[in-house]
């Protein structure tokens, strides 16, 4: 069983193919991330929600969470969200549903990358979620 990709959809998930549509491709900005089939959407880990935003392109969601001053997990792709900035999450809270039954997954770090993510006067970077998505220890001791 895949624990972090059954944490974020809510249901145990045996074979990553059948909710993964498509990897990391990192060849721009909108596919730095993991596309997945998710209903609904829970966090994948502790942190504090620092920003939520609405794309002017699809009229989405994007919930962002700190994990520390280093590292953000962002939900994107939310057709609703029920979260508040500011908010603690816990791992497992509901962060919000998956427009159309997906949603994308991006992993920030202060590493550089190609890709910035600036969000109130700070800039991390996104990078392959795929390390996350496939470990075998917990969650919480990778992040």
């Amino acid at each position: 069983m895949n624990i972090t990709l059954s944490t974020l959809t809510g249901t145990t998930v045996e074979d990553v193919r059948s909710i993964l549509v498509r990897g990391f491709m990192g060849v721009s900005t909108d596919t730095a991330n993991c596309l997945i089939r998710a209903s609904s959407v829970y966090s994948i880990c502790s942190g504090v929600i620092l920003a939520i935003d609405r794309s002017f392109k699809t009229d989405d969601w994007c919930v962002t969470v700190e994990v520390d001053s280093q590292r953000w997990i962002r939900y994107c792709g939310l057709s609703s969200t029920g979260v508040l900035v500011g908010q603690q999450l816990v791992k497992g809270t509901l962060v919000g549903y998956g427009n159309k039954g997906t949603m994308q997954l991006e992993y920030c770090t202060s590493n550089k990358s190609l890709f910035p993510v600036r969000l109130l006067g700070r800039q991390l970077y996104k990078h392959d979620p795929t390390p996350i998505i496939f470990t075998k220890q917990d969650i919480s001791e990778v992040l």
